[in-house]
């Protein structure tokens, strides 16, 4: 795993199914808690998908469970996190008044208005874990009356009609 996320202070080890065993195999997994049972995988220096068939691979964003094992509690990776704004349809577009919705890192935003004025995609395992979100998902830049602006995730906002 790189440097920077060895250092995440908020990692966790998370055992993912190993397939193609012929038995029940579980690999510990470092990886970055987002908030909830929501948790991005790290992809560790040792990892080789010739090696390994990973049931979830590295550098995805997984759900887990909590499970006992030999008598103690761990996490398993039971599937993989769902952005609840993957139709087109659904997402804000350019000018649209969107809210806020609970967030792990605009917390001091949350309930308010604000104008989309920018859209971009999480394009790297970097950015992904600055938004807690998985590569390829929509951010969008956001003002709020006050004139200040944002980058945010669209799972994060619902569009609303009229503030």
């Amino acid at each position: 795993m790189s440097a920077g996320m060895a250092s995440c202070t908020n990692s966790t080890v998370v055992f993912v199914r190993l397939l193609g065993e012929g038995t029940d195999v579980w690999r510990p997994v470092t990886a970055r808690e987002l908030g909830g049972d929501r948790f991005l995988l790290l992809e560790p220096d040792d990892y080789d998908p010739e090696d390994e068939e990973w049931e979830f691979l590295p550098n995805r964003i997984v759900i887990c469970q909590h499970e006992s094992r030999d008598g103690r509690q761990v996490l398993i990776a039971s599937k993989y996190s769902a952005n609840p704004m993957t139709d087109r349809e659904s997402q804000p577009t350019w000018g649209d008044t969107v809210r806020v919705r609970t967030t792990s890192f605009a917390t001091d935003r949350v309930g308010e208005f604000a104008s989309v004025c920018g859209i971009t995609e999480v394009e790297s395992v970097e950015q992904a874990q600055k938004f807690g979100c998985d590569p390829g998902t929509t951010v969008f830049l956001v003002e709020f009356v006050d004139g200040s602006s944002i980058e945010i995730p669209g799972c994060f906002l619902e569009i609303v009609d009229d503030p």
